[in-house]
Protein backbone atom coordinates (compact mmCIF):
# COMPACT_ATOMS: atom_id res chain seq x y z
CA UNK A 1 0.00 0.00 0.00
CA UNK A 2 2.81 2.44 0.86
CA UNK A 3 4.48 1.93 -2.52
CA UNK A 4 1.17 2.40 -4.29
CA UNK A 5 0.53 5.66 -2.45
CA UNK A 6 3.99 6.89 -3.41
CA UNK A 7 3.33 6.10 -7.07
CA UNK A 8 -0.07 7.80 -6.90
CA UNK A 9 1.47 10.92 -5.33
CA UNK A 10 -1.08 13.18 -3.69
CA UNK A 11 -4.09 11.72 -5.40
CA UNK A 12 -7.40 12.21 -3.70
CA UNK A 13 -9.27 9.32 -2.03
CA UNK A 14 -11.67 8.80 -4.92
CA UNK A 15 -8.89 8.55 -7.48
CA UNK A 16 -6.86 6.28 -5.20
CA UNK A 17 -9.80 3.94 -4.69
CA UNK A 18 -10.54 3.79 -8.38
CA UNK A 19 -6.89 3.15 -9.14
CA UNK A 20 -6.88 0.32 -6.60
CA UNK A 21 -9.76 -1.35 -8.40
CA UNK A 22 -7.86 -1.15 -11.68
CA UNK A 23 -4.70 -2.58 -10.14
CA UNK A 24 -6.61 -5.44 -8.51
CA UNK A 25 -8.18 -6.32 -11.84
CA UNK A 26 -4.76 -6.35 -13.46
CA UNK A 27 -3.01 -8.51 -10.86
CA UNK A 28 -6.02 -10.77 -10.03
CA UNK A 29 -7.40 -12.11 -13.33
CA UNK A 30 -11.05 -13.14 -13.44
CA UNK A 31 -12.00 -16.75 -12.72
CA UNK A 32 -11.75 -18.78 -15.93
CA UNK A 33 -15.22 -20.26 -15.40
CA UNK A 34 -18.15 -18.40 -13.86
CA UNK A 35 -21.68 -19.29 -12.80
CA UNK A 36 -23.07 -18.09 -16.14
CA UNK A 37 -20.80 -20.49 -18.06
CA UNK A 38 -22.56 -23.62 -16.73
CA UNK A 39 -25.87 -24.46 -18.39
CA UNK A 40 -28.21 -27.49 -18.21
CA UNK A 41 -27.82 -29.68 -21.29
CA UNK A 42 -29.97 -32.83 -20.92
CA UNK A 43 -31.16 -35.40 -18.43
CA UNK A 44 -32.16 -39.06 -18.40
CA UNK A 45 -34.52 -40.92 -16.06
CA UNK A 46 -33.60 -44.48 -15.08
CA UNK A 47 -35.59 -47.08 -13.16
CA UNK A 48 -33.81 -46.54 -9.81
CA UNK A 49 -31.08 -44.39 -8.26
CA UNK A 50 -28.19 -43.32 -10.50
CA UNK A 51 -25.37 -44.65 -8.32
CA UNK A 52 -22.34 -43.97 -10.52
CA UNK A 53 -21.48 -41.65 -13.41
CA UNK A 54 -18.47 -41.22 -15.68
CA UNK A 55 -17.45 -38.81 -18.45
CA UNK A 56 -14.72 -39.35 -21.04
CA UNK A 57 -11.77 -36.96 -20.91
CA UNK A 58 -12.85 -35.26 -24.15
CA UNK A 59 -16.45 -34.89 -22.93
CA UNK A 60 -17.86 -36.84 -25.89
CA UNK A 61 -19.34 -39.72 -23.88
CA UNK A 62 -21.22 -40.17 -20.60
CA UNK A 63 -21.85 -43.42 -18.70
CA UNK A 64 -24.18 -44.12 -15.80
CA UNK A 65 -24.78 -47.08 -13.51
CA UNK A 66 -28.11 -47.57 -11.76
CA UNK A 67 -29.74 -49.64 -9.08
CA UNK A 68 -32.08 -50.82 -11.87
CA UNK A 69 -29.23 -53.21 -12.97
CA UNK A 70 -28.31 -51.17 -16.05
CA UNK A 71 -25.14 -49.63 -17.40
CA UNK A 72 -26.12 -46.76 -19.71
CA UNK A 73 -23.79 -45.25 -22.31
CA UNK A 74 -24.61 -41.93 -23.99
CA UNK A 75 -23.21 -39.52 -26.54
CA UNK A 76 -22.52 -36.01 -25.29
CA UNK A 77 -25.90 -34.78 -26.56
CA UNK A 78 -27.89 -37.43 -24.66
CA UNK A 79 -28.29 -40.09 -27.34
CA UNK A 80 -28.42 -43.54 -25.72
CA UNK A 81 -25.81 -45.62 -27.54
CA UNK A 82 -26.16 -48.89 -25.60
CA UNK A 83 -27.17 -50.45 -22.31
CA UNK A 84 -26.00 -53.56 -20.48
CA UNK A 85 -28.23 -55.41 -18.02
CA UNK A 86 -26.36 -56.85 -15.03
CA UNK A 87 -27.85 -59.47 -12.68
CA UNK A 88 -27.93 -56.92 -9.82
CA UNK A 89 -27.49 -53.19 -9.26
CA UNK A 90 -24.62 -51.23 -10.82
CA UNK A 91 -22.74 -49.22 -8.19
CA UNK A 92 -20.17 -47.33 -10.23
CA UNK A 93 -18.87 -46.71 -13.76
CA UNK A 94 -15.78 -45.11 -15.30
CA UNK A 95 -14.99 -44.11 -18.90
CA UNK A 96 -11.64 -43.99 -20.69
CA UNK A 97 -10.60 -41.36 -23.21
CA UNK A 98 -12.82 -41.14 -26.31
CA UNK A 99 -15.18 -43.66 -24.71
CA UNK A 100 -13.10 -46.62 -25.90
CA UNK A 101 -13.63 -48.53 -22.64
CA UNK A 102 -16.19 -48.47 -19.84
CA UNK A 103 -15.58 -50.10 -16.45
CA UNK A 104 -18.39 -51.02 -14.05
CA UNK A 105 -18.69 -52.40 -10.53
CA UNK A 106 -21.84 -54.28 -9.51
CA UNK A 107 -23.71 -55.88 -6.63
CA UNK A 108 -23.26 -59.29 -8.28
CA UNK A 109 -19.62 -59.12 -7.12
CA UNK A 110 -18.11 -58.37 -10.54
CA UNK A 111 -15.85 -55.85 -12.19
CA UNK A 112 -16.70 -55.48 -15.90
CA UNK A 113 -14.81 -53.91 -18.77
CA UNK A 114 -16.80 -53.08 -21.92
CA UNK A 115 -15.70 -51.83 -25.31
CA UNK A 116 -17.21 -48.75 -26.92
CA UNK A 117 -20.01 -50.88 -28.45
CA UNK A 118 -21.11 -52.38 -25.12
CA UNK A 119 -19.52 -55.83 -25.52
CA UNK A 120 -17.91 -57.32 -22.42
CA UNK A 121 -14.13 -57.59 -22.87
CA UNK A 122 -13.60 -59.25 -19.48
CA UNK A 123 -15.08 -59.53 -16.01
CA UNK A 124 -13.68 -60.51 -12.62
CA UNK A 125 -15.51 -61.90 -9.58
CA UNK A 126 -14.40 -60.31 -6.31
CA UNK A 127 -16.68 -62.55 -4.25
CA UNK A 128 -18.37 -59.51 -2.69
CA UNK A 129 -20.15 -56.43 -4.13
CA UNK A 130 -17.88 -54.06 -6.04
CA UNK A 131 -18.59 -50.50 -4.88
CA UNK A 132 -16.13 -48.40 -6.91
CA UNK A 133 -14.19 -48.54 -10.17
CA UNK A 134 -11.67 -46.29 -11.94
CA UNK A 135 -9.82 -46.50 -15.26
CA UNK A 136 -6.84 -44.68 -16.75
CA UNK A 137 -7.50 -42.53 -19.81
CA UNK A 138 -5.79 -45.01 -22.13
CA UNK A 139 -7.58 -48.01 -20.61
CA UNK A 140 -4.25 -49.54 -19.58
CA UNK A 141 -5.25 -50.01 -15.93
CA UNK A 142 -8.49 -50.58 -14.01
CA UNK A 143 -8.85 -50.18 -10.24
CA UNK A 144 -11.74 -51.42 -8.09
CA UNK A 145 -12.83 -51.30 -4.46
CA UNK A 146 -15.20 -53.68 -2.71
CA UNK A 147 -17.67 -53.74 0.14
CA UNK A 148 -15.25 -56.06 1.92
CA UNK A 149 -12.54 -53.39 2.04
CA UNK A 150 -10.29 -54.72 -0.74
CA UNK A 151 -8.58 -52.60 -3.40
CA UNK A 152 -7.74 -54.31 -6.72
CA UNK A 153 -5.51 -53.21 -9.58
CA UNK A 154 -5.87 -54.88 -13.00
CA UNK A 155 -4.18 -54.42 -16.33
CA UNK A 156 -6.47 -53.31 -19.13
CA UNK A 157 -6.50 -56.91 -20.33
CA UNK A 158 -7.95 -58.14 -17.04
CA UNK A 159 -4.85 -59.52 -15.33
CA UNK A 160 -4.90 -58.97 -11.56
CA UNK A 161 -1.72 -57.16 -10.48
CA UNK A 162 -2.46 -56.94 -6.76
CA UNK A 163 -5.10 -56.75 -4.05
CA UNK A 164 -4.73 -54.82 -0.78
CA UNK A 165 -6.82 -54.18 2.31
CA UNK A 166 -8.31 -50.75 2.96
CA UNK A 167 -9.90 -51.60 6.30
CA UNK A 168 -13.63 -51.43 5.59
CA UNK A 169 -15.89 -50.80 2.59
CA UNK A 170 -14.12 -48.90 -0.19
CA UNK A 171 -16.42 -46.01 -1.07
CA UNK A 172 -14.06 -44.09 -3.35
CA UNK A 173 -11.36 -45.11 -5.84
CA UNK A 174 -9.15 -43.13 -8.20
CA UNK A 175 -6.13 -43.88 -10.37
CA UNK A 176 -3.43 -41.72 -11.95
CA UNK A 177 -1.97 -42.42 -15.38
CA UNK A 178 0.38 -45.42 -15.41
CA UNK A 179 -1.17 -46.36 -12.03
CA UNK A 180 1.60 -44.40 -10.31
CA UNK A 181 -0.89 -43.65 -7.53
CA UNK A 182 -4.07 -45.54 -6.66
CA UNK A 183 -6.19 -43.71 -4.08
CA UNK A 184 -8.91 -45.40 -2.03
CA UNK A 185 -11.40 -43.83 0.38
CA UNK A 186 -12.66 -46.18 3.07
CA UNK A 187 -15.48 -46.41 5.57
CA UNK A 188 -12.73 -46.87 8.18
CA UNK A 189 -12.24 -43.07 7.95
CA UNK A 190 -8.98 -43.21 6.05
CA UNK A 191 -7.66 -42.23 2.65
CA UNK A 192 -5.09 -44.71 1.31
CA UNK A 193 -2.55 -44.09 -1.44
CA UNK A 194 -0.79 -47.05 -3.09
CA UNK A 195 1.87 -47.18 -5.77
CA UNK A 196 1.77 -49.33 -8.92
CA UNK A 197 3.23 -52.27 -6.99
CA UNK A 198 0.62 -52.06 -4.24
CA UNK A 199 2.96 -50.55 -1.65
CA UNK A 200 1.38 -47.98 0.69
CA UNK A 201 2.61 -44.46 -0.05
CA UNK A 202 0.64 -42.73 2.70
CA UNK A 203 -2.60 -42.76 4.66
CA UNK A 204 -4.70 -39.91 6.03
CA UNK A 205 -7.18 -40.10 8.92
CA UNK A 206 -10.25 -38.08 7.88
CA UNK A 207 -12.14 -38.64 11.20
CA UNK A 208 -15.25 -39.67 9.25
CA UNK A 209 -15.94 -42.26 6.56
CA UNK A 210 -14.52 -41.37 3.14
CA UNK A 211 -17.16 -41.55 0.41
CA UNK A 212 -15.42 -40.40 -2.78
CA UNK A 213 -11.99 -40.00 -4.36
CA UNK A 214 -10.53 -38.36 -7.47
CA UNK A 215 -7.04 -37.64 -8.82
CA UNK A 216 -5.50 -35.73 -11.70
CA UNK A 217 -3.83 -37.90 -14.38
CA UNK A 218 -0.37 -36.78 -13.25
CA UNK A 219 -1.20 -37.50 -9.61
CA UNK A 220 -0.43 -33.95 -8.47
CA UNK A 221 -3.85 -33.23 -6.91
CA UNK A 222 -6.13 -35.59 -5.01
CA UNK A 223 -9.66 -34.98 -3.71
CA UNK A 224 -11.63 -36.98 -1.14
CA UNK A 225 -15.17 -36.52 0.19
CA UNK A 226 -16.29 -37.45 3.70
CA UNK A 227 -19.45 -38.34 5.58
CA UNK A 228 -19.31 -35.12 7.60
CA UNK A 229 -19.61 -33.05 4.41
CA UNK A 230 -15.97 -32.13 3.88
CA UNK A 231 -14.07 -32.20 0.59
CA UNK A 232 -10.36 -32.50 1.29
CA UNK A 233 -7.76 -31.57 -1.33
CA UNK A 234 -4.29 -33.12 -1.06
CA UNK A 235 -1.04 -32.80 -2.92
CA UNK A 236 0.76 -35.87 -4.25
CA UNK A 237 2.47 -36.56 -0.93
CA UNK A 238 -0.76 -36.51 1.08
CA UNK A 239 -0.42 -33.02 2.54
CA UNK A 240 -3.76 -31.19 2.86
CA UNK A 241 -3.99 -28.05 0.71
CA UNK A 242 -7.49 -26.95 1.69
CA UNK A 243 -10.99 -28.20 2.56
CA UNK A 244 -14.54 -27.30 1.55
CA UNK A 245 -17.70 -27.97 3.56
CA UNK A 246 -21.17 -28.91 2.35
CA UNK A 247 -24.26 -29.30 4.52
CA UNK A 248 -24.33 -33.12 4.38
CA UNK A 249 -22.19 -36.09 3.34
CA UNK A 250 -20.17 -35.70 0.15
CA UNK A 251 -20.78 -38.83 -1.93
CA UNK A 252 -18.99 -38.01 -5.17
CA UNK A 253 -15.98 -35.95 -6.26
CA UNK A 254 -14.10 -35.44 -9.51
CA UNK A 255 -11.42 -33.15 -10.90
CA UNK A 256 -10.41 -31.80 -14.32
CA UNK A 257 -7.14 -32.96 -15.86
CA UNK A 258 -5.12 -29.91 -14.83
CA UNK A 259 -6.73 -29.67 -11.39
CA UNK A 260 -8.29 -26.31 -12.23
CA UNK A 261 -11.89 -27.41 -11.60
CA UNK A 262 -13.16 -29.63 -8.77
CA UNK A 263 -16.68 -31.07 -8.79
CA UNK A 264 -18.52 -32.23 -5.66
CA UNK A 265 -21.86 -33.98 -5.13
CA UNK A 266 -23.56 -34.07 -1.73
CA UNK A 267 -26.50 -35.61 0.08
CA UNK A 268 -27.70 -32.02 0.54
CA UNK A 269 -29.06 -32.43 -3.04
CA UNK A 270 -26.47 -30.06 -4.50
CA UNK A 271 -23.53 -30.17 -6.87
CA UNK A 272 -20.67 -27.72 -6.34
CA UNK A 273 -18.02 -26.57 -8.82
CA UNK A 274 -14.89 -25.15 -7.20
CA UNK A 275 -11.76 -23.47 -8.50
CA UNK A 276 -8.26 -24.82 -7.96
CA UNK A 277 -8.00 -22.55 -4.90
CA UNK A 278 -11.29 -23.76 -3.38
CA UNK A 279 -13.49 -20.82 -4.38
CA UNK A 280 -17.11 -21.70 -5.19
CA UNK A 281 -17.82 -21.07 -8.87
CA UNK A 282 -21.24 -22.67 -9.31
CA UNK A 283 -23.79 -24.77 -7.45
CA UNK A 284 -27.01 -26.45 -8.55
CA UNK A 285 -29.81 -28.10 -6.59
CA UNK A 286 -30.95 -31.47 -7.95
CA UNK A 287 -34.11 -33.44 -7.26
CA UNK A 288 -32.50 -35.90 -4.84
CA UNK A 289 -29.36 -36.73 -2.91
CA UNK A 290 -26.36 -36.63 -5.27
CA UNK A 291 -24.78 -40.09 -5.45
CA UNK A 292 -21.93 -39.39 -7.85
CA UNK A 293 -20.48 -36.72 -10.13
CA UNK A 294 -18.05 -36.60 -13.05
CA UNK A 295 -16.32 -33.90 -15.08
CA UNK A 296 -14.53 -34.14 -18.42
CA UNK A 297 -10.78 -33.62 -18.59
CA UNK A 298 -11.12 -30.14 -20.07
CA UNK A 299 -14.02 -29.25 -17.76
CA UNK A 300 -16.42 -28.82 -20.67
CA UNK A 301 -19.04 -31.33 -19.45
CA UNK A 302 -20.43 -32.15 -15.99
CA UNK A 303 -22.61 -35.12 -15.02
CA UNK A 304 -24.42 -35.89 -11.77
CA UNK A 305 -26.54 -38.85 -10.69
CA UNK A 306 -29.04 -38.72 -7.86
CA UNK A 307 -31.58 -40.64 -5.81
CA UNK A 308 -34.47 -39.25 -7.86
CA UNK A 309 -33.40 -41.74 -10.59
CA UNK A 310 -32.03 -38.91 -12.74
CA UNK A 311 -28.78 -38.40 -14.60
CA UNK A 312 -28.32 -34.68 -15.21
CA UNK A 313 -25.71 -33.27 -17.59
CA UNK A 314 -24.45 -29.69 -17.77
CA UNK A 315 -22.33 -27.97 -20.41
CA UNK A 316 -19.53 -25.58 -19.48
CA UNK A 317 -18.77 -22.84 -22.03
CA UNK A 318 -15.97 -24.19 -24.21
CA UNK A 319 -14.16 -20.87 -24.54
CA UNK A 320 -13.66 -20.76 -20.78
CA UNK A 321 -13.21 -24.46 -20.14
CA UNK A 322 -10.55 -24.56 -22.85
CA UNK A 323 -8.34 -22.30 -20.72
CA UNK A 324 -7.61 -25.35 -18.56
CA UNK A 325 -4.75 -27.06 -20.41
CA UNK A 326 -4.35 -30.77 -19.57
CA UNK A 327 -1.02 -31.66 -17.97
CA UNK A 328 1.12 -33.88 -20.23
CA UNK A 329 1.57 -37.38 -18.90
CA UNK A 330 4.07 -40.14 -19.54
CA UNK A 331 3.13 -42.93 -21.99
CA UNK A 332 1.51 -46.02 -20.48
CA UNK A 333 3.64 -48.95 -19.40
CA UNK A 334 1.05 -51.54 -20.40
CA UNK A 335 -0.75 -52.02 -23.68
CA UNK A 336 -4.41 -51.08 -23.96
CA UNK A 337 -6.75 -54.04 -23.63
CA UNK A 338 -7.51 -56.21 -26.62
CA UNK A 339 -11.06 -57.26 -27.19
CA UNK A 340 -11.56 -60.91 -26.27
CA UNK A 341 -14.81 -62.87 -26.10
CA UNK A 342 -16.80 -62.29 -22.94
CA UNK A 343 -16.90 -65.04 -20.31
CA UNK A 344 -19.83 -67.42 -20.67
CA UNK A 345 -21.64 -65.95 -17.65
CA UNK A 346 -21.81 -62.45 -19.14
CA UNK A 347 -23.82 -61.18 -22.07
CA UNK A 348 -23.65 -57.76 -23.69
CA UNK A 349 -27.01 -56.16 -24.36
CA UNK A 350 -27.91 -55.11 -27.94
CA UNK A 351 -27.39 -51.56 -29.16
CA UNK A 352 -30.38 -49.29 -28.56
CA UNK A 353 -31.63 -46.32 -30.60
CA UNK A 354 -31.16 -42.78 -29.21
CA UNK A 355 -33.02 -42.31 -25.94
CA UNK A 356 -36.51 -40.86 -26.14
CA UNK A 357 -36.43 -39.70 -22.54
CA UNK A 358 -33.21 -37.72 -22.82
CA UNK A 359 -34.66 -34.27 -22.26
CA UNK A 360 -32.86 -31.18 -23.61
CA UNK A 361 -32.81 -28.35 -21.08
CA UNK A 362 -33.31 -24.64 -21.95
CA UNK A 363 -30.33 -22.30 -21.66
CA UNK A 364 -30.66 -19.36 -19.25
CA UNK A 365 -30.82 -15.75 -20.44
CA UNK A 366 -27.34 -14.21 -20.56
CA UNK A 367 -26.65 -11.76 -17.75
CA UNK A 368 -25.17 -8.26 -18.28
CA UNK A 369 -21.54 -7.44 -17.59
CA UNK A 370 -20.50 -7.18 -13.95
CA UNK A 371 -20.83 -3.70 -12.34
CA UNK A 372 -17.23 -4.17 -11.18
CA UNK A 373 -16.06 -3.81 -14.77
CA UNK A 374 -17.96 -0.49 -15.10
CA UNK A 375 -16.39 0.80 -11.88
CA UNK A 376 -12.97 -0.32 -13.08
CA UNK A 377 -13.40 1.56 -16.34
CA UNK A 378 -14.42 4.78 -14.56
CA UNK A 379 -11.51 4.39 -12.15
CA UNK A 380 -9.04 4.00 -14.98
CA UNK A 381 -10.41 7.12 -16.67
CA UNK A 382 -10.12 9.19 -13.46
CA UNK A 383 -6.63 7.88 -12.86
CA UNK A 384 -5.51 8.84 -16.38
CA UNK A 385 -6.94 12.36 -15.97
CA UNK A 386 -5.12 12.76 -12.66
CA UNK A 387 -1.77 11.83 -14.23
CA UNK A 388 -2.24 14.41 -16.98
CA UNK A 389 -2.60 17.22 -14.44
Amino acid sequence: MKNLERIMGGAGPAVLAAGMVCVLLLVCPAQAVSDEDVTPSWDYHAGLDICGVGVSADGDFVAAGSGDHHVYFFSEDGGLLWTYVAPLGVNDVAVSERGRYVAAGTDNNRVYLFNTKGAVIWSYSAGIPVCEVAITDDGGYVAAGTEGGRVYLFTGEGDLLWSRSAGQSVCGIAIADNADIVVAGSADRKVYAFDRDGETLWTYNADFGVCGAAITPDGSTIVAGTQNGRAIVFDRSGEVDWTFSADRSICGVDISEDGGLILIGSQDHRTYLLSREGMLIWSEALGGEVCDVAISGTGSLIAAGSTDYTLQVFAVATETAATATPTPTAPPTTAAPTETPAPSNTTAAPTFPPATNATPMPSPTPTPSSPLMVVAGLGLLLFARHLRR
